[in-house]
């Protein structure tokens, strides 16, 4: 009979932080922008951003004119589940919106504002039908701060006011007494990983955009839908056809401590 052995869910999240597990595209979009400059970083990124395909985004970046190869592609392109825009006409509708903004450069130039609450005004002011709704505002977010090198600061207010559903949850599967505990499970979760690099440019410690992605990763563990190391496998996976992409994400660990096994706070 197996034992179900509870696990702190602090161990749990800096494990993720520290072995590359949480959100390794932002590492590899943080090398390539190293390695093949900011442009390219910038191309890639606002294809993933779209499609949420890395394979995807590594031919439109090496593409002669990004928008053109993205038009060509859009019928058949590859999308997960998870991205549930940029599909039939109201996507294409959505493409066409975001390229008048002219460049990936000028896309993420005119997005981008200091604080995340201006990013959130600025996306519902000035971005009307480009699909980006509050979870992929966050990701805009992300990208623009740990893999472009362009700082968007988060408030623990604008972080609880703003957070998405699914961390949330997250909190919940923790902390279950009542909605008072949402502030509380951020700041702890927080303050497990603030002495850890985010992930992506080293230029500043964990806070609360981590902590997020903590979040959703707990709630998928405890729910059993989330196995511990499977997004890095699978983004390596994704990019089989491209080995020098491959050598800039982390190399996949042994996770047989979290099977079978449950965190608690």
């Amino acid at each position: 009979m197996s034992t179900v052995t509870q696990i702190p869910f602090a161990n749990f999240a800096r494990d993720l932080v520290t072995s590359g597990e949480l959100d390794p595209p932002y590492i590899l979009i943080n090398g390539l922008r190293e390695s093949r400059g900011q442009s390219w970083a910038e191309a890639f990124s606002l294809y993933y951003f779209m499609f949420y395909d890395l394979e995807g985004a590594a031919k439109a970046a090496k593409a002669p004119s990004f928008w053109k190869y993205v038009e060509n592609v859009y019928p058949t392109a590859k999308r997960v589940a998870a991205r549930r825009h940029f599909r039939g006409d109201k996507g294409w509708q959505a493409l066409l919106a975001l390229q008048r903004f002219g460049s990936p450069a000028q896309v993420w130039q005119a997005m981008h504002r200091h604080s995340y609450r201006g990013l959130v005004q600025n996306i519902e002011r000035n971005f009307q039908g480009c699909q980006i709704g509050p979870y992929f505002a966050w990701k805009a977010m992300d990208i623009l701060d740990r893999c472009l090198g362009v700082s968007v600061n988060m408030s623990l207010g604008e972080a609880i006011e703003f957070l998405p559903d699914v961390p949330r949850k997250g909190i919940k599967a923790l902390w279950p007494k009542n909605d008072s505990e949402l502030g509380h499970g951020l700041v702890a979760v927080a303050e497990s990983i603030a002495n850890l690099d985010a992930p992506g440019a080293p230029t500043r410690k964990c806070s609360y955009p981590e902590a997020e992605t903590v979040l959703c990763a707990i709630y998928g563990y405890q729910k059993g839908t989330y196995k511990v190391g499977s997004d890095l496998v699978h983004r390596r996976q994704e990019l089989q056809a491209h080995p020098d992409l491959i050598e800039l994400l982390p190399i996949p660990q042994n996770w047989s401590q979290y099977d079978a096994n449950t965190l608690v706070a």
